[in-house]
């Protein structure tokens, strides 16, 4: 039997509450079990990198952050230039700092632009003085 004298024990209920930081120190190496009612019903330990993310990943969450910003700040620019006037009150979607698209609806946009750049990252904004609420589920907002 695994000795608890090196890992720390914690509840189902725990686990759920915390899982984050408890499988990120499970991820560094410290071996956390979990228990249910008493009983050990599992346990968190690293699966043998010392890194919880690989480099590629991370990498490919900073690059996307970088190239979003991109297109925002050349959507800012588009718009500020007047490039963008003949699409009022429209949405308006930059890919490599060009209008890719354009759409009434936002929603619609999205879909059609994400089916045909994939996971490809794009910018979409709203051309005008206010912006309406959308609702895009499943998609990351800043």
């Amino acid at each position: 039997m695994m000795s608890n004298m090196m890992a720390k024990t914690v509840t189902v209920r725990e686990l759920k509450a915390r899982v984050g930081a408890l499988v990120a120190r499970a991820a560094a190496g410290e071996r956390i079990i979990v228990t249910r009612y008493g009983t050990p019903r599992a346990l968190l330990t690293s699966c043998g990198r010392s890194d919880p993310h690989p480099p590629s990943r991370r990498a490919k969450a900073t690059r996307s952050a970088h190239d979003f910003d991109r297109e925002q700040r050349a959507f800012d620019r588009l718009f500020q230039q007047g490039r963008l006037d003949a699409h009022r009150g429209r949405y308006v979607a930059v890919y490599r700092g060009i209008v890719a698209d354009v759409d009434a609806d936002a929603r619609t946009l999205v879909q059609r632009l994400g089916g045909k750049l994939g996971r490809r990252v794009f910018f979409v904004g709203f051309v005008g003085s206010e912006e309406p609420l959308v609702d895009l589920p499943g998609q990351e907002m800043r």
